[in-house]
Parts: C-alpha cells; structure tokens; sequence
C-alpha cells in the first residue's frame, strides 16, 4: 500500500482523463460527425455524385487509419529490435556459481 504520508512530492497532482481533449474540442468533434452523418443519410441517398463523394471520404479516412495503425506496429517493431541489439552490446558477462573458487584466508594480527 502507497503512504501518503511518504511522499515529499509537494506538487498538486493532475487528474487522468480518459480523453486528452477539451470539452469544446470534443463538442466539436462531435458536431461534425451529427452534420456529416446527417447529410450522408438524409441527402446522399437521392444524389449519386454526393453518395460517391462522402463514401470515398469514408474510405480514405479509413484507409488511412488503417495504414497508421500498421506502421506504427511496423516502427515498435523495429525499435524494439534495435534496443534488443543494444541490450546484447551493453551487457556484463554473467559469472556461473561453479566458477568461484572458495577460499580461507587466515589473517594473523601483527604485533
């Protein structure tokens, strides 16, 4: 269990959101995506042109979410591998137990 009473950290703590966003930012956001997916249901449906339009928007924004995610495990990926390699160079070299000899050094006191 964490003592309060040992913390010499005098700073106030910040709470965690779950959102890093505003509450205007996120009302935005929001907003957007009402009027977006309003016109797409209410006026796509009886225009081609804008159907087409607003589903390739779709597409792309998905697309390119997809290929974010992708190359961000592909980076993690490598990064990882780079501080493996740099782990193995910076190492010590693990001494086994049958290796030490045991010995008795007597000291005598001089007088």
């Amino acid at each position: 269990m964490h003592d309060s009473s040992t913390v010499t950290d005098s700073k106030p703590q910040q709470a965690w959101n779950i959102c890093p966003l505003t509450k205007f930012q996120l009302s935005v956001v929001i907003s957007l995506l009402l009027a977006y997916s309003l016109i797409y249901l209410i006026y796509a449906q009886h225009h081609a042109i804008l159907f087409y339009m607003m589903t390739g928007l779709v597409a792309v924004l998905m697309a390119s979410l997809y290929t974010s995610g992708l190359l961000a495990v592909i980076y993690m990926l490598i990064m990882i591998n780079k501080f493996d390699k740099e782990l193995e160079h910076c190492t010590t070299t693990m001494i086994a137990i049958t290796d030490v000899k045991v010995t008795i050094v007597d000291i005598k006191s001089q007088k």
